[in-house]
């Protein structure tokens, strides 16, 4: 199913794709703890509302995929190495600086701030990776429509 020359499954694949990529930067294994120590959040706490964290997060993958599938069709970027790049530069451009004011104003730990953005910059190049590769039903040059 395509909208908009964007392939729909493919923007799904990427939205799941993203929240995997943030399972395991969550997990036991990398992050968790040194998320948990830094955040102050109370694991029981999240544990309460995890179904509700999960579905917002799915849902908000699913916007950002959407987005970084339209940036990648609109810059005639659909190969593997033209998703990564814009979903580096999308990170670049818009995320960690966002991220980064957000811990500058609230005065968040530093390590806070790189378990997170790097996730999501993980996330995005990971997405950008799906949806160069599957994104795009159609290569139509759209430079020539400008």
């Amino acid at each position: 199913m395509n909208i908009g020359g964007i392939n729909a499954f493919a923007v799904l694949a990427a939205a799941v794709a993203a929240l995997a990529v943030g399972m395991i930067w969550y997990s036991p294994a990398l992050f968790r703890a040194q998320w948990v120590a830094l955040s102050g959040i109370d694991h029981q706490q999240m544990a309460d509302v995890m179904g509700l964290m999960y579905g917002m997060a799915g849902l908000l993958s699913l916007l950002t995929a959407t987005i970084l599938a339209a940036f990648i069709c609109w810059l005639n970027a659909g190969t593997v190495r033209g998703g990564l790049i814009i979903g580096a530069l999308a990170w670049l451009g818009f995320v960690f600086p966002a991220h980064a004011a957000t811990a500058i104003w609230v005065a968040r730990p530093v390590g806070l701030l790189l378990i997170e953005a790097g996730n999501d910059l993980f996330g995005l190049v990971a997405m950008g990776i799906i949806l160069g590769k599957w994104g795009l039903v159609d290569h139509v040059d759209r430079a020539a429509d400008a």
